[in-house]
């Protein structure tokens, strides 16, 4: 129980915020099969991460670009994400 004034801080749930790292596509299948097989979630949709592999398309989504503070500040996160997945390809 946290005095006033204290902040309480919580783990964050298994299926938010930065995802765990994954060595492939297989390693994710089997992360989502324990998690749909165990009820946490019922589907892709139920992961509330920051980055979201989606193995029907090969890809990930990046899902931080909901709410920017402006115009500028999204196009500095699309061009920062742009960079990311050129070093990534470059790899």
């Amino acid at each position: 129980h946290a005095g006033a004034g204290e902040i309480q801080v919580q783990d964050p749930a298994a299926h938010a915020g930065v995802p765990p790292h994954f060595a492939g596509w297989d390693a994710f299948r089997r992360y989502y099969g324990v998690m749909k097989d165990g009820g946490a979630i019922s589907g892709l949709k139920d992961l509330y991460w920051d980055l979201r592999p989606r193995p029907d398309f090969g890809t990930l989504e990046v899902r931080i670009f909901d709410a920017p503070g402006s115009p500028a500040d999204l196009l500095a996160l699309v061009a920062l994400t742009r960079c990311l997945a050129a070093d990534c390809l470059r790899r």
